[in-house]
Order: C-alpha cells, then sequence, then structure tokens
C-alpha cells in the first residue's frame, strides 16, 4: 500500500513480490530484501545498520518468526562481507502485545537469544497505534517492562515515534528515543492521509512535558531562553522544531548525568513539577490541560511499577550470585 508514495519509491524495497514468496525462498529474500536493506543503509554512510523486517501483530505469527529468522541472515551477511558497522535489530509489534506478560517475554528471550548476542548491537522498538497520553496504565507498564528487559543486556535500545514518554522510558531503561511523530502506525501507510503531526500553530512546553496551543502559550505567558525562541515563543515551523529538539536533548543530556539507579527519582519528581505548572495554569488561566494533567500522574504509575521490576532485578541477581557461592563451598 505504501510503495507508490514518493518518498517509498526511493527505497529499494521489492515490488511485486508476495510476502509468501519471501517467506518461503532464502535465496529470494537475501537477494531482492537483505542485501538490498543493508547496501542502501551503508551507502548513506548510516552509523548503524537496522536488519530488514516485517511489522507483525504478535509475538507467535509468520512474520515475527521471519524477523528472527532474517535477523539471523543479516548477521551471517554482515560476516561475510566483513561490515564493520553496529547491526541492529528493529521490534516493530502491535500494542496488543503489552498486556500480555509471557508475550513481552517472549520477545525478550527471542531477540536477546545467544545466536544474537555478540553479533547485535541494540535495539530499536516501536509499537502500532501506541499512543502515551492516551493508552492504559497496563500498557504503558508493557512497553516500560519491554525495555528494562531489552535494556538488561547492556545494549541500547531505542524506541520510535513515542513523543515525551520517551523521557520517562530513558529513566528506566532506554538509551534513547526517536520522536519525529508521537506514535507510528500502519495505518497512516495504508490510508495515505494528507496529514501528518499536529497542527503548526502548537508549540512544545517542556514545563509540563507537552503541547499547547499558541495562542494558550501566549495567555499565560510563556517565554523560552533556548536559541531557537530567544526569550519568546517561536514563530515559524523551523524554529519551533528547533525548539523542540533542544528541548529534548537537555531533559536527556540533564538525565544522563544522573546515575541509572537514581534516573526515575529524578523523573518521578520532574513529572511532579511538571504536574504543578499544569495546576498552576488551570487554576490560574483556565487553560484546557487536563489531559495532559491525566497523562502525567499515569507515567507517574508507570515510574512507580518500574521501580519494582529494579527491585526484583537486584533480588535475582543477589540470588544469583548467593548460589553460585554455595556451589563454590559445596564443590
Amino acid at each position: 500500500d505504501s510503495k507508490e508514495l514518493k518518498s517509498f519509491k526511493k527505497l529499494p524495497y521489492p515490488h511485486g513480490i508476495r510476502f509468501e514468496d519471501l517467506h518461503g525462498n532464502p535465496d529470494l529474500r537475501s537477494e531482492k530484501l537483505i542485501q538490498p536493506a543493508i547496501e542502501f543503509q551503508l551507502a548513506k554512510n548510516a552509523g548503524l545498520v537496522i536488519a530488514p523486517f516485517f511489522f507483525t501483530e504478535d509475538d507467535n505469527g509468520a512474520k515475527f518468526n521471519l524477523n528472527l529468522t532474517m535477523l539471523s541472515e543479516s548477521i551471517r551477511y554482515f560476516q561475510s562481507q566483513k561490515i564493520q558497522k553496529p547491526l541492529f535489530s528493529m521490534i516493530y509489534i502491535g500494542n496488543a502485545v503489552l498486556t500480555n506478560s509471557s508475550a513481552i517475554i517472549n520477545v525478550v528471550d527471542r531477540y536477546t537469544d545467544e545466536v544474537y548476542q555478540k553479533a547485535v548491537s541494540g535495539h530499536v522498538v516501536a509499537i502500532d497505534n501506541f499512543d502515551a497520553k492516551r493508552m492504559s496504565v497496563e500498557s504503558l507498564c508493557g512497553l516500560a517492562k519491554l525495555v528494562f528487559l531489552l535494556s538488561l543486556e547492556n545494549k541500547p535500545v531505542f524506541v520510535k515515534s513515542i513523543g515525551t514518554f520517551g523521557e520517562v522510558l530513558g529513566a528506566i531503561g532506554a538509551a534513547g528515543f526517536i520522536g519525529d511523530k508521537e506514535t507510528m502506525s500502519v495505518e497512516y501507510l495504508q490510508e495515505r492521509p494528507k496529514f501528518f503531526g499536529r497542527p503548526k500553530n502548537w508549540v512544545y512546553l517542556p514545563e509540563m512535558m507537552d503541547h499547547a496551543n499558541e495562542a494558550e502559550a501566549r495567555k499565560i505567558g510563556y517565554k523560552c531562553p533556548c536559541p531557537a525562541c530567544g526569550g519568546a515563543i517561536a514563530i515559524d515551523a523551523t524554529s519551533r522544531k528547533r525548539h523542540l529538539l533542544y528541548s529534548r536533548m537537555k531533559a536527556m543530556d540533564e538525565l544522563s548525568k544522573r546515575i541509572p539507579d537514581k534516573r526515575i527519582d529524578y523523573m518521578k519528581n520532574r513529572l511532579g513539577q511538571a504536574i504543578d505548572f499544569v495546576d498552576y495554569c488551570v487554576s490560574k488561566h483556565r487553560s484546557p490541560f487536563e489531559k495532559t494533567r491525566l497523562a502525567l500522574v499515569k507515567w507517574g504509575q508507570v515510574l512507580d511499577f518500574a521501580k519494582t521490576l529494579k527491585r526484583a532485578e537486584k533480588d535475582s541477581a543477589f540470588e544469583k550470585a548467593l548460589l553460585a557461592d554455595l556451589d563454590s563451598k559445596t564443590a
């Protein structure tokens, strides 16, 4: 559905070939998909290469299994061609997986299998139709668990198209996030929408970790000291993108200064400050930021959940060390 779009025509992916053909024919897959995808990225001087993949709704279908096969085939191609770039996996999966704990664990187990331990340098995670403001706490916690468990490999985990919730995931284990859009969606490609993203007259307010209409930002007297805004509000689309980039980079830089064990508390405090800012705007200026506040509260609950994950991991590590010590003394 997307291959007729102008931008997609620049990509080296095969046209007129069915999934069934690629699934059942390793030679065709290598010639038409794996090699062209890798070489295309190398030709663009990419700092890392993402193994080719299919979007998959769940963790047990044909496309999920084929993605793992193609990851193995990408590793073999890297080795045969002596390619020295880092190779990343891309896990693009349906959001229903996030409410299924066994599915999350299966995804992590499959992508951290010993087959990939040395050859895969990191992971990119994307969840289809994931809206961090509207999703349930259960789904948000599911993504947090997925990212946290993948990060235990001590390899970078990036989350794609996630918006400001990416900062929260950074406190939990993500190495970073890609916020070009706030969600990825296969439907965007299928329906060929005429418009992507939010209206141009919206501006990002880092103090409340969300966007606001420009008129509302001016009503509350918002001013930003970043280089793009110069003590006012950025007035054109390019400056607003720069303002968003400055704001996000500053937030992640501040987070990176904290040792990992302190990052959740730091982010919890930042969420508290954002809630206070929203409460002030609502009470003082009657600003319509109630939905933002609800999202911030949910994100705080995700951080509380992440603390239980970290405690469980520490307990598990302690138990393993204790058992190893007992085994050595028994021996």
